[in-house]
């Protein structure tokens, strides 16, 4: 892989060169290196958030960059965990979560009765239950990270892309939210790269 990214208001570009690079699409990648590495930049081009860039990106057979091709995030699968959690504020826990399920490109088969119990089924595998009518700005941390993992899984993923989540979290709410990555990566519904 050879990601080009010409720069932006932000910042300067950065050039990426990974060569031929494949991740398993079972299981848990790792991505590591040093600050600035390039390792944040590479999960928003997968999740479709830096459509500047350049090289080919491909999904098992389906091709979603290359010079010609953009397929937009919200047509990749992809579900992002940032570091900073990125709820809607305007929403409460339960809005932040409808939302996603709404947004979901499996579950526009789904009914009802079943959007409902997907949701349940992720509320209560990040422990969230009683933080539901909660306002997003009276949550600690880790309950927002927590909320943020059940977002991302509510838009049913075919890949979880974790960009340090747990890296702005003090040791109880890493204990929290550690378990249910754990979980995830045992119960093998999606692939993940963290």
């Amino acid at each position: 892989m050879n990601l080009q990214h010409p720069g932006s208001e932000r910042g300067p570009g950065f050039e990426l060169n990974t060569g031929p690079l494949e991740f398993d699409l079972q299981g848990v990648t790792v991505l590591f290196g040093p600050s600035g590495a390039g390792k944040s930049s590479l999960l928003r081009v997968i999740a479709g958030l830096e459509p500047s860039c350049r090289g080919e990106l491909r999904f098992g057979d389906e091709l979603w960059q290359s010079a010609e091709v953009f397929k937009p995030p919200h047509q990749r699968g992809v579900g992002m965990l940032f570091q900073d959690a990125a709820l809607f504020s305007h929403l409460d826990v339960r809005g932040n979560l409808r939302f996603a399920s709404r947004r979901a490109l499996s579950s526009k088969a789904l009914s009802n009765a079943e959007r409902e119990q997907d949701m349940q089924l992720n509320i209560e595998r990040c422990g969230i239950e009683t933080l539901l009518d909660r306002q997003v700005a009276t949550l600690s941390g880790g309950e927002r990270q927590r909320v943020a993992l059940a977002r991302a899984l509510l838009s049913r993923p075919r890949l979880l892309c974790l960009d340090e989540p747990l890296s702005a979290l003090d040791w109880p709410a890493r204990k929290e939210l550690l378990p249910v990555l754990e979980s995830l990566a045992r119960e093998g519904d999606v692939a993940m790269i963290y």
